[in-house]
């Protein structure tokens, strides 16, 4: 019986951490592609909210993959699959800022399309705020 416990515990325990190396294994795959790069460096760089009416297609495609990446990722977090201080050490800072940079077109989507527009991306955020407040 001990045997048997000890075993399913294992085979769980194994069973998590495949779960989570994929889902690490993802976010590398998101993170590094070379257009999401570029993408990243535009929002972070040049993207004005007060300018969009400015913004082209591919400006604006280039925004919402960009968000929709950290929407995917901080998903992950909430859901458990990773671990949220080792994403916090990784690409935290990163989408801290592009939360920032962000943060007032996520609040026109919202009003134009969707209520839940960017939300695990919100709560992550959320989450983020909240341990660097208990840092100090």
């Amino acid at each position: 019986m001990a045997l048997g416990i000890w075993y399913a515990r294992n085979s769980l325990e194994e069973q998590r951490k495949q779960v989570e190396l994929q889902s690490w294994n993802m976010i590398f795959e998101l993170w590094g592609r070379e257009k999401e790069l570029r993408a990243r460096e535009f929002v972070l760089k040049d993207f004005d909210f007060s300018q969009i009416d400015k913004l082209d297609s591919a400006r604006m495609h280039d925004v919402k993959m960009v968000l929709a990446t950290c929407n995917r990722i901080s998903m992950f977090v909430l859901e458990g699959l990773i671990d949220d201080k080792k994403l916090i050490s990784f690409i935290g800072v990163s989408m801290l800022k592009i939360w920032e940079k962000t943060k007032d077109f996520i609040k026109w989507e919202r009003q134009q399309n969707s209520k839940h527009y960017m939300y695990h991306f919100e709560k992550f955020i959320e989450r983020y705020e909240k341990s660097i407040r208990k840092l100090g």
